[in-house]
């Protein structure tokens, strides 16, 4: 009976990486990670069809997210400033506590 591993999409996808790198050894980097060539060639091919999101995308919608923070703390700087001034201009504040 063969012993099959449960492999994580994370490791297979590192695994995949590695293996695209500028020099890498496909068959080097399978026995570092206890894979069968044909196995990481099935994954390879399973992962090319069902599409894995490039990094450029990632790094867009991590820049997306950031830009959004900065708007969203920048309205609650607004909302804050004009909390502020609207409380300094109030009819109690402005005559000396007295309405």
């Amino acid at each position: 009976m063969k012993h099959h591993k449960k492999w994580s999409r994370e490791k297979i996808l590192e695994i995949i990486r590695a293996c695209e790198a500028p020099g890498a050894n496909i068959e080097d980097i399978c026995r570092v990670y206890g894979v069968h060539v044909a196995t990481f060639y099935r994954w390879r091919k399973r992962f090319d069809e069902i599409g894995t999101p490039p990094d450029r995308q990632v790094k867009d919608l991590e820049a997306e997210n950031q830009r959004l923070k900065e708007l969203l703390a920048q309205r609650d700087l607004e909302l804050d400033a004009m909390q502020r001034v609207l409380r300094k201009n109030s009819p109690r504040h402005s005559s000396g506590g007295t309405p």
